[in-house]
């Protein structure tokens, strides 16, 4: 008996079938399973192919634009010593050397008091305060900066700080180094805070000799008022690890609303950058006014030392 070629249009698609007579609806519905379960398989090679397919590096010449704005980088706190602030170029060059920004006029104000900075040592860029100055707590201080007929100004509250949560970690019984386990917790409603902790373990024997960044490290943690899926679900960071009898102090600084939303921006362009739920890129925040970047802050400060033991 002689077969015929049917062609019949499902979906769209058009389905070729050779038949004696034409097909009923259930031996047409049963064709066209047939088909698309033989056509599955090279769907998944396609689809796999797609997925492991090679990428190629793309180079593109991208001249560096010269931007003249300042970076301002300073902090005065309810310590008495010299304060620093740091006056730098805007790098227009990936890890090029710090340009200081030199001979400009820096002081630090408050309603009732005047500090005059003085660059420390010349040319370097670091503007200094003298080693009596000391900043009050709920006190609102005001940088101003004159470079060049060039005004820069910024303002922020000096908060108070609550005391610092005790430190925890666990030592390996085998390799004997030890990491921290708990510093503060990542969210704070009472406060935002940060610490800065100064790791030193020259004195222990073993480590003596080795060259300074083999035997100290300094480690930043931040409580802030705010959670993110960049910061709860961001990449895995690095666990350092300390022998026992590692000597450290750990200083926190009282953090106002605008100067946490400044780290909290510096956070999600850089350490909670590159997880699965990244925030969408933004310029880092600022409490400057004027061809400025960076950020003036104002902080009160605790600090403790202790030793790492068993």
């Amino acid at each position: 008996m002689k077969k015929i070629l049917y062609t019949i249009k499902r979906h769209n698609l058009s389905f070729c079938f050779f038949m004696t007579s034409p097909p009923t609806p259930l031996q047409l519905e049963r064709g066209v399973k047939k088909v698309k379960l033989k056509l599955f398989p090279f769907k998944i090679y396609i689809l796999l192919v797609l997925l492991v397919s090679c990428e190629k590096p793309a180079y593109r010449d991208i001249s560096p634009v010269e931007d003249n704005r300042i970076v301002v980088d300073g902090i005065i706190t309810n310590e008495m010593k010299s304060h620093k602030i740091i006056l730098s170029k805007i790098n227009t060059v990936q890890n090029d050397s710090l340009k200081p920004v030199t001979g400009a006029v820096v002081q630090i104000k408050t309603s009732d008091t005047i500090f005059n900075l003085s660059e420390s040592p010349v040319g370097s860029g670091v503007y200094l305060t003298d080693s009596t100055t000391i900043g009050l707590e709920t006190k609102i201080y005001e940088i101003y900066i004159n470079y060049n007929g060039n005004i820069i100004s910024g303002s922020d509250i000096l908060n108070n700080v609550l005391s610092i949560p005790i430190a925890t970690w666990t030592t390996d019984p085998i390799t004997g180094m030890s990491h921290f386990k708990f510093i503060c917790n990542t969210y704070n409603n009472i406060e935002s805070a940060m610490y800065i902790l100064e790791l030193d373990w020259s004195n222990v024997s073993g480590y003596t000799n080795l060259p300074y960044k083999e035997n100290h490290v300094t480690l930043y943690y931040y409580s802030l008022q705010s959670a993110d899926l960049g910061e709860l679900l961001g990449p895995k960071l690095e666990t350092v690890l300390f022998p026992i009898g590692t000597k450290v102090i750990e200083k926190k600084y009282s953090l106002s609303p605008a100067h946490a939303e400044f780290i909290r921006s510096i956070l999600l362009e850089t350490q909670w950058s590159g997880g699965l739920f990244d925030a969408p890129h933004s310029n880092v925040t600022t409490n400057l006014k004027g061809d400025a970047v960076g950020f003036f802050g104002a902080s009160a400060v605790v600090s403790r030392d202790f030793i790492i033991t068993p």
